[in-house]
């Protein structure tokens, strides 16, 4: 394990890597751009938010399996209740 410095070594706990950063920026944005043509057409509707971000070809792959991910579990536990 080593001896302790007391300097901390790597990312601080909690602090988010570059890939999930960047993930919750691109769909931040996009729901930005979402809220200003449809004029919050997705307030208080998560699942239909993330069925218009995974359907969307003009986002990356990435954002949108995750997005159907996301989905996938929210309507899991719709249909649970």
């Amino acid at each position: 394990m080593g001896t302790r410095t007391g300097r901390p070594r790597g990312r601080p706990i909690g602090s988010k890597n570059k890939r999930t950063a960047e993930r919750e920026a691109a769909t931040q944005e996009m729901a930005t751009r979402i809220g200003k043509a449809l004029g919050g057409a997705f307030e208080g509707d998560a699942y239909a938010y993330l069925t218009s971000v995974y359907k969307d070809p003009s986002k990356p792959e990435n954002v949108r399996i995750d997005a159907a991910k996301a989905a996938i579990r929210m309507r899991s536990q719709r249909s649970r209740q």
